[in-house]
């Protein structure tokens, strides 16, 4: 692998983002970088991080469901864009691969933080649900 086939993280690390290592993903990155990233592509009236937006989903699926395991599944469902930034949804049938990309990248993180690696549809649900409130 090349030097210019990986970035480096907010703790230091070396990420190869087309082969992403189960050490290398690391929560305080992923926290970080969605802490950092304004939803909607910064079009929005105030910042409004994808941290706070992950934390709508987690609080609206714990209150709901009671369920740990689908509460970080929430909380962590955007966890890949901690690596590849906030691609808007128009634009990512547009990029090659990005789908298998983003979605290799999602597993590992629920493998790490110790959930299902396959979302639950009830994460979707409520991403669909939080998406019309905040607009």
């Amino acid at each position: 692998m090349a030097v210019d086939d990986y970035m480096e993280t907010s703790t230091g690390r070396a990420f190869f983002i087309l082969h992403p290592k189960l050490d290398d993903v690391t929560i305080e990155d992923i926290v970080h970088s969605l802490s950092l990233q304004c939803r909607f592509n910064g079009h929005c009236k105030n910042f409004y991080s994808i941290l706070e937006h992950s934390y709508h989903i987690g609080l609206w699926l714990h209150e709901t469901y009671h369920d740990s395991d689908l509460t970080k599944q929430g909380l962590f469902h955007d966890g890949s864009e901690g690596y590849t930034g906030d691609i808007i949804s128009p634009f990512k049938p547009l990029l090659k691969n990005f789908d298998l990309i983003e979605g290799n990248l999602q597993r590992i993180i629920y493998k790490k933080i110790g959930v299902s690696e396959i979302m639950d549809s009830r994460v979707h649900e409520a991403d669909r649900r939080i998406l019309r409130t905040e607009h």
